[in-house]
């Protein structure tokens, strides 16, 4: 019976598949019969939409045969709508240039005016598709092209679209203050045409943009909005989505237990449908979550997921992102070998994301088969863990029956001997009963004779007590109100009448109390809560006096209990606090001010950053001249007090690092001082050597900031290490002004004297190169600097630097980094290319400023400068 029950389902199932199938025949059959007219165009273009997805080559057949006729009918409109189809379908299917291609040929027949909305969609795809691939300046030019036409058809829903892909890009692009206009007019816009998932959008890239901006408290408010719209859109996938952001900024602050709910419910979600992305990026964040909880077993097995799901689909974003974790993951046990090499995959996705060659073959040197083994290694764990539970379960259980069984036993036996106990006392309890209650009838008329006498006592004392109070009330400033326990006024102070401008009669006669029709919810539950719990409470109220003047009050309210604790009265003293309240809103709007005026300056300086980027040369000008080469440059802030220099004249190239009087503006403006004044020596003098370099640009700071060396005046300036070698001859000359270079020669027999200090570590010898202790400025004793003569060989290595790695805070105690430490990475390091030379340096002093157990940051207090050149 069962067996035939089977059959039956199989044979329904396949004539259900059989029909199905039969329908899109059938339909496909009857359009193919259609007469060739424009009817006929219509109904094979919306074929095509259907097949596109599941059917793509069927698509495209049916869009071709729509463009056919088209042409036929000379109907150019139905041409531009064939190509427009055959470009939907690849567009779906990731094939981007052929997308671009059709999209492009549709422009070229679809009629202006009339097909203006499907132009916009056009112009909307084609920058999407620009879009996705970094081409920005395109993707930007398309969109305004399509916004301008939604403008003209004020079509608010195309719009809100628009300014929203405009705002991704201004973000990507770190013009933040344009992505926000953009995206609140995006905001604006969706609101207007109800289009909830373009809000939702919206609202998830503004909380991006303010995570960017530092303004996480922000963030966390739009990613809430966005949950909120994405239920009410009953969108699962939006409301996901959200979620995840969410959690990404709690794990950000450090608060795992509240991200944990989030990134659960989101997890639900993406598992139960193809959102592999998604999955991927919840899968990082479950990563952060257990390395914040110290799970290291877990945040391994999140981020191989990750890892795994990235490297399929070439999330490259995403692989930057699980470098970054899997680095703080060896860090954390201790690998910290593992964890340099995971930091600088880390670094080249950061600096190549969208190269997307290089970055294949960055993960082709990922250890493959050390996932492996930890993968075998956890599916052993967990076989023996589910072992381990099913004992403990069983030998559990055991002990459950056994214990109840005892139970059971004993329980009996008590029930016997408590039962034979109570009918043994039954008769004296009974007797004893009696006699109590006797003694204790005798008992409560002495209490109440004692009663009476001390309430006649209590009564007298209050009636004193009361006339203090009542002289006290009726003289203080405050506004004093005694109420009935539900609030009702029973009597105010004159300070009262004084502050509402109102007579006591008037005010009386009127019954007001301390809850009233516009008495906010919270207040309200204050004094709830007050009444409930017998206790004083306390806020602050916004009222209007007779006369309509705002008045702030400082309420506190004292609940007066009678001898069985029940309250007799509620006593409200209420202290005027206006002109605190608008105090405090001019602090606030000030606070604004001044917040504005900041970003008005960050805004400028990053403008300068952009200036001072620009200025300093690349050392790329040296590639063809030296063996290898790197510049480690880390600004304090958004500008740099710190510069590096280089510069081809004929058949020399200088070479320089200084360290500028202060950091951050007033550092940029020096540097840009000093760039410029270097160029200029350099493009006028013939003859050229390191010390009469420095000679010449200290004079020119000196008449520059009209220094005359008087006493009290500031002595701005810079400190340099400067070299200049001829690439042809290898000679070269090396000049310091306080600022030291260190060198790593081939052969160190070639140099002596005092100005070159041999420093033997790691079996390796390293030269400290003595600067002449004066800086580029005014100075005490102004004396021509000297030049070290040096002769380089092919293998030797120079390190020109400013004083901020060394001079770092950071480590278990918290003191400097030094010299010394400095010497020795260099020394340690020296093997290696420049390249990953940079890459180590940079690691070390960024784990430098986090304490060993990652509870203490230290903030970068110097501009930081490291230059390397290998010849």
């Amino acid at each position: 019976m069962i067996y035939r029950a089977f059959i039956l389902i199989i044979l329904l199932a396949g004539l259900n598949f059989s029909n199905a199938e039969n329908s899109s025949s059938l339909k496909e059959d009857s359009i193919v019969n259609l007469e060739a007219d424009v009817h006929k165009v219509e109904a094979l273009l919306n074929l095509s939409a259907e097949l596109a997805k599941e059917k793509p080559e069927r698509a495209i057949y049916y869009a071709l045969e729509a463009k056919q006729i088209s042409m036929k009918l000379s109907f150019t409109n139905g041409i531009g709508l064939a190509y427009k189809a055959i470009a939907y379908v690849h567009y779906i299917h990731n094939n981007f240039p052929q997308a671009i291609e059709n999209y492009n040929e549709a422009v070229q027949f679809l009629n202006k005016g009339e097909s203006d909305i499907v132009l916009a969609e056009i112009y909307e795809n084609v920058g999407n598709l620009y879009f996705q691939q970094s081409v920005y300046d395109l993707a930007m030019k398309k969109f305004m092209q399509s916004i301008a036409i939604y403008k003209a058809h004020n079509n608010i829903q195309g719009m809100g679209r628009l300014y929203h892909l405009i705002g991704d890009i201004h973000m990507i692009q770190e013009n933040y203050s344009n992505a926000e206009e953009n995206y609140l007019h995006a905001l604006e816009m969706s609101e207007q045409s109800n289009d909830l998932e373009n809000i939702v959008y919206v609202y998830l890239s503004l909380g991006n943009l303010n995570e960017l901006k530092g303004k996480k408290d922000i963030a966390l408010r739009y990613f809430s909005e966005a949950i909120t719209v994405s239920e009410e859109m009953k969108s699962e996938l939006l409301l996901a989505q959200s979620m995840m952001k969410l959690a990404h900024i709690l794990l950000k602050e450090g608060k795992p237990q509240e991200a944990l709910s989030y990134l659960k419910r989101a997890g639900v979600v993406f598992n139960g449908h193809e959102y592999t992305e998604f999955l991927a990026e919840n899968y990082l964040e479950f990563g952060r979550y257990y390395l914040l909880k110290e799970d290291l077993d877990s945040a391994e097995w999140c981020l191989s997921q990750t890892r795994s799901m990235a490297d399929s689909l070439n999330i490259l974003w995403m692989l930057k992102e699980y470098y970054n974790e899997l680095s703080n993951y060896y860090f954390l046990k201790g690998s910290f070998k593992e964890s340099l090499f995971a930091y600088r995959n880390y670094k080249l996705y950061s600096d190549s994301l969208y190269k997307k060659d290089y970055l294949k073959s960055i993960t082709q040197l990922e250890m493959t088969a050390e996932f492996n083994r930890i993968e075998k290694k956890r599916m052993l764990d967990e076989v023996k863990r589910t072992e381990i539970q099913k004992y403990k379960a069983h030998q559990k259980n055991l002990l459950i029956t056994g214990l109840a069984i005892l139970a059971l036993a004993l329980m009996g036996f008590l029930f016997y001997v408590v039962r034979n106990y109570r009918k043994s006392q039954s008769l004296g309890r009974k007797l004893q009963f009696q006699k109590k209650e006797i003694e204790q009838k005798n008992l409560e008329l002495g209490k109440k004779a004692e009663q009476i006498r001390k309430n006649a006592e209590d009564l007298s004392y209050l009636n004193q007590e009361l006339q203090k109070l009542s002289v006290v009330a009726s003289k203080t400033d405050n506004a004093v109100i005694i109420a009935d326990e539900t609030g009702t006024f029973l009597w105010v102070n004159e300070s009262y009448c004084k502050l509402f401008e109102c007579s006591k009669e008037q005010l009386l006669r009127s019954q007001p109390g301390l809850i009233e029709p516009g008495t906010p919810d919270e207040i309200r539950k204050i004094i709830e809560q007050c009444r409930e719990q017998k206790t004083s409470a306390y806020y602050e109220q916004k009222s209007f006096s007779n006369k309509g003047r705002e008045i702030w009050m400082q309420v506190t309210i004292t609940p007066v209990l009678d001898a069985g604790e029940k309250i007799e009265n509620l006593i409200a003293v209420c202290t005027d606090i206006s002109e605190l309240k608008k105090a405090e809103k001019e602090i606030v709007s000030q606070r604004d001010l001044l917040l504005h005026q900041k970003q008005e300056i960050t805004d400028s300086i990053r403008y300068a950053q952009r200036i001072q980027t620009a200025v300093i040369p690349r050392l790329s000008n040296i590639k063809e001249f030296v063996d290898d080469y790197f510049v480690l440059f880390k600004p304090r802030d958004i500008v740099s007090g710190d510069f590096f220099y280089t510069q081809k004249k004929e058949d020399l190239i200088i070479v320089g690092v200084a360290d500028c009087t202060g950091h951050g503006v007033p550092g940029a403006f020096m540097s840009m001082l000093g760039m410029a004044f270097i160029n200029d020596i350099v493009l006028r003098e013939t003859k050229l050597d390191a010390a009469s370099l420095l000679d010449r640009l200290r004079l020119r700071v000196i008449n520059a900031l009209q220094q005359r060396g008087v006493p009290g005046e500031q002595k701005d300036g810079m400190d340099v290490s400067l070299l200049c070698f001829n690439y042809k001859s290898g000679e070269a000359t090396w000049a310091g002004a306080n600022n030291a270079a260190y060198m790593l020669p081939v052969d160190e027999r070639r140099f002596s004297g005092d100005r070159f200090e041999k420093f033997v570590m790691d079996e390796h010898i390293l030269l400290e190169l003595k600067p002449d202790k004066m800086p580029i400025s005014i100075y005490d004793k102004l004396e021509n600097f000297s030049a070290l003569e040096i002769s380089l060989e092919k293998g030797d290595q120079i390190y020109m630097f400013s004083d901020g790695y060394p001079d770092q805070f950071g480590g278990p105690k918290g003191k400097k980094f030094k010299y010394q430490a400095f010497r020795k990475l260099i020394c340690k390091n020296s093997n290696m290319s420049m390249l990953d030379q940079q890459e180590f340096l940079d690691f070390e002093i960024e784990r430098w400023m986090v304490s060993p157990d990652g509870k203490k940051s230290y903030e970068q207090i110097d501009d930081i400068t490291v230059l390397g050149i290998k010849f």
